[in-house]
């Protein structure tokens, strides 16, 4: 039995139209952003983009040209959006730019994109001679779908409760530093990957925050996550990264391992310092 017509235009349709959106959308971000500030040309994710603009160029054309290759290809093209999504979850970023605007990265989104993967399989289906393989094909697709949502699942609750529920070591105001010069005064802010009220605090933070403050990453990450963590706080919105050494130093000084934690320093000691998040105040800085 051959499909109906109208059937596979409209998985055509609605495929195409939301690569297209995504497409646009970040045609238009770079058009406007790139002539004006050379910070976006670091950011990791335009560095994607330069991947991901001919990649939905390709698979909108071969969704109309060769529906059964592009069905496929759109398939692993949104397997691997929800793989980069999970990536950012576990990172603690709470946004990206997929579709060009700031969206809120949550596991409902995750979910969301995987109608993007379902809708590919059926267009495969249909367009498919041999069904046997068309099921196979689709259940391998369906596989690789379910592998990564748990992936990034079960990635980030270890992640929350490695770094969000820490054990509190006080720092007591009026402490002596003596890794910091004696006339030292500036602020730190103490992050983690994987740690959400980390992002929700970073992504409330002003131009006047900003200036202030200087960001040390958890020393307990290490590696691939840790370079990737650090390029992506300092390439967002300018945040400014403290001297590894330095950052490494207080963290074991002053015993910090709940997250995030501001820490005010004045004259080489502790002027005022905050561990935790607390839900009174919000995600802003005290």
């Amino acid at each position: 039995m051959v499909p109906p017509w109208d059937v596979i235009f409209a998985f055509q349709i609605f495929l195409s139209a939301v690569l297209a959106a995504a497409l646009v959308g970040k045609v238009v971000f770079l058009t406007l952003t790139l002539p004006s500030s050379r910070r976006v040309v670091r950011m990791n994710a335009v560095g994607l983009w330069w991947l991901a603009i001919p990649a939905e160029i390709a698979c909108i054309s071969l969704v109309w040209l060769a529906p059964q290759l592009g069905s496929l290809a759109v398939a692993l093209l949104s397997i691997s959006f929800n793989w980069y999504l999970g990536k950012l979850l576990q990172s603690g970023t709470s946004s990206c730019r997929c579709f060009g605007i700031p969206m809120k990265v949550s596991p409902a989104k995750l979910l969301a994109n995987s109608i993007l993967t379902i809708c590919s399989c059926v267009l495969f289906q249909l367009t498919f001679p041999n069904h046997v393989v068309g099921v196979a094909a689709s259940s391998v697709v369906a596989i690789l779908m379910v592998i990564v949502l748990q992936n990034a699942s079960s990635t980030a609750s270890h992640e929350f409760e490695s770094i969000d529920s820490p054990s509190r070591t006080p720092v007591a105001t009026g402490t002596r530093i003596t890794s910091l010069p004696e006339s030292y005064v500036g602020t730190f802010l103490f992050v983690a990957p994987g740690c959400a009220p980390c992002g929700q605090l970073l992504e409330s933070l002003t131009s006047p925050d900003i200036s202030q403050l200087q960001l040390c990453v958890d020393s307990r990450v290490v590696g691939s996550e840790r370079l990737s963590y650090m390029r992506s706080l300092e390439n967002d919105r300018g945040l400014r990264l403290a001297d590894e050494s330095i950052s490494r130093s207080l963290q074991a000084e002053l015993g910090i391992a709940a997250f995030p934690t501001r820490l005010a320093v004045s004259d080489g000691r502790v002027a005022s310092a905050e561990q935790g998040f607390r839900a009174d105040s919000g995600s802003k800085l005290p």
